[in-house]
C-alpha cells in the first residue's frame, strides 16, 4: 500500500510541474549548431527552424 501511495504522490507531482513552466519566448530564438553544413545536425536544424 505504501508503494501505491508513493506512486500516486509522485504522479500527481509530475503532472502539476508543467503548470509552473515558463511561457514560450516572445522573441525569436537562436540555435547554434557546432557542426559543418550538410550533416545530420544541419538537416535537423533546418527542419526545426521552420517552426520557430
Amino acid at each position: 500500500m505504501r508503494v501505491f501511495i508513493a506512486i500516486v504522490v509522485a504522479s500527481s507531482a509530475a503532472i502539476t510541474s508543467p503548470a509552473h513552466a515558463h511561457a514560450w519566448p516572445n522573441k525569436p530564438t537562436t540555435l547554434n549548431v557546432p557542426f559543418p553544413p550538410g550533416g545530420g545536425a544541419d538537416v535537423t536544424k533546418s527542419s526545426r527552424a521552420k517552426f520557430d
